[in-house]
């Protein structure tokens, strides 16, 4: 709420696939007689997400981001960094020649090529953050990307307006 709805909160972690923590679960009330036999099969569970085969994405690139001018004024920019993909995964990190401002990106590309970019890290100068926040307040967004073999391309999901290009090296 500070930010305006600048910022989304969330939360990063190394679990991979679904994650309960009393198991899923189907609760059913008042049954028919007729129906309790179907009841005992397992509930179906959505599948995750299929990283793409045989690391078809492994390897290095080139990530940039830039981010529009804001509505409220910030200036536009854009970020240069290196990143690497591992069995799908998308691991990317910007820091500032100062430490201050960081910029992390994470994500599973898929076998079609898709991937949900979540990205997080802390601001640096003022006048490139919406809503002026001092220096090292923490941010994060999601960006929906496609992939292919040579280069990648998405738009963040929340906030201002950016784009994220990647080249394979």
């Amino acid at each position: 709420q500070a930010s305006r709805d600048q910022q989304t909160p969330w939360e990063a972690s190394s679990l991979v696939g679904n994650f309960y923590f009393l198991g899923p679960t189907t609760v059913i009330v008042n049954q028919p007689d007729a129906a309790k036999a179907i009841v005992a099969q397992p509930q179906q569970q959505a599948a995750a997400p299929v990283p793409a085969p045989g690391g078809r994405f492994d390897g290095s690139w080139a990530a940039n981001v830039t981010c529009d001018r804001a509505s409220d004024g910030a200036k536009g920019y854009t970020l240069r960094f290196p990143a690497q993909v591992r069995g799908g995964e998308l691991t990317g990190e910007f820091k500032s020649g100062n430490g201050v401002a960081t910029l992390r990106l994470r994500g599973t590309i898929n076998a079609d090529g898709k991937a949900l970019i979540y990205a997080n890290g802390t601001t640096g100068n003022e006048e490139l953050s919406v809503g002026r926040l001092k220096p090292g307040t923490n941010y994060g967004y999601t960006a929906d990307t496609r992939f292919t073999d040579r280069d990648g391309s998405g738009s963040r999901n929340e906030g201002r307006a950016c784009t994220l290009t990647f080249t394979k090296q």
